[in-house]
């Protein structure tokens, strides 16, 4: 004689409390909060009611990021050393993108050579930057940035491909806050 087995799976169902922040600097019309690191240190951008800017949030206190050569400034990232990564329109107006690191109240920018419209999205707490832009033929490709301790930069299109060996000293151009 069969016996039917009937199988019961229980799951262990939980809920949890969460809290919420509002994340918008004073006098801001509105934010968007785009990354957390360990250290609760939070980035994004908003609009001040002239401009759209880049800011930390750390500790309770906000920190405006707008780079000296961009328009303005969209931040996307930032690591648990407190480095951060974003991008901005040219401050010239031509329509060019530039991405920068922002780190100890300097700004990086950060272009492999012959690019245009270069965005950096990510950075890692070996301070490895990712991005995209468009290379010198125009075409689109996203891009690894690595400051060596040699004080170079590798870069790597979309595809995986090496596209070359870039001099991080010979391109840093800092900016004081």
């Amino acid at each position: 004689m069969d016996i039917p087995v009937v199988l019961l799976i229980l799951r262990k169902a939980f809920f949890i409390e969460m809290v919420f922040n509002v994340i918008l600097p004073p006098d801001w019309s509105y934010a968007t909060a785009r990354s957390i690191n360990n250290n609760w240190d939070m980035v994004g951008w908003g609009y001040d009611g002239t401009t759209r800017k880049g800011f930390i949030y750390s500790s309770g206190f906000y920190t405006e990021l707008l780079p000296p050569f961009t328009a303005n400034a969209y931040v996307y990232d930032i690591n648990n050393s407190g480095e951060v990564v974003g991008w901005g329109d040219d401050v010239a107006g031509t329509g060019d993108r530039r991405s920068f690191v922002y780190s100890d109240g300097f700004y990086t920018e950060i272009r492999p050579p012959g690019w245009s419209y270069v965005q950096a999205y990510a950075i890692n707490d070996s301070g490895w930057v990712v991005g995209e832009g468009h290379d010198s033929f125009g075409i689109p490709k996203g891009f690894l940035a690595t400051p060596e301790p040699v004080s170079s930069i590798l870069f790597l299109t979309g595809a995986g491909v090496l596209a070359g060996r870039y001099s991080f000293k010979e391109k840093r151009k800092q900016y004081r806050t």
